[in-house]
């Protein structure tokens, strides 16, 4: 995959915000990452799904500073 649909995630529209979605916490963290973006939200997502052991992973890197 080249550098140019890597970006735009193989669609030739690129997404106006990468969405995070944590299975089991859909509603929630939709309406966190959503309704922050105000009228931007109009536009392509770009939603990804995790699961809870990469949200476990995740958090666990940012607490020790990884």
């Amino acid at each position: 995959m080249d550098v140019a649909n890597e970006r735009d995630n193989g669609q030739h529209v690129r997404p106006v915000a990468d969405v995070r979605i944590r299975r089991g916490r859909i509603l929630e963290d939709a309406i966190a990452q959503i309704l922050p973006l105000g009228p931007v939200a109009r536009g392509r997502l770009a939603v990804r799904y995790v699961n809870a052991a990469v949200s476990f992973f995740e958090s666990f890197n940012l607490c020790m500073g990884n």
